[in-house]
């Protein structure tokens, strides 16, 4: 039932606010590949989900982190990998995901 409601409300969001990212965060890596599934499936207004998970993203520069951002609708991951392009890193900005007032 969690997941149902996360798809709609992905959903809702990207068909308000087209221009933006969603950044979907949750705890395993199991659960990135089980959720991406699912968003696929449900979401009509989800063209390209991008699942992210740990090392395969250390070697990752601010063009990477730029294309995937640019190329998809969703970024699906764990708190770490977000945290470092975030946070430490700074190659995602929160002003790409957070809709305007």
């Amino acid at each position: 039932m969690q997941t149902l409601i996360a798809s709609r409300l992905i959903d809702h969001v990207l068909s308000i606010t087209p221009q933006k990212k969603v950044i979907f965060v949750v705890p395993t890596r199991a659960l990135v590949k089980q959720q991406a599934e699912a968003i696929r499936k449900d979401c009509l207004h989800v063209a390209h989900v991008t699942e992210i998970c740990g090392m395969e993203i250390d070697g990752w520069d601010a063009a990477r982190w730029a294309g995937c951002v640019q190329e998809s609708d969703v970024l699906l991951g764990t708190p770490a990998v977000f945290h470092t392009a975030l946070a430490t890193k700074g190659f995602i900005s929160l002003a790409q995901v957070q809709p305007h007032p």
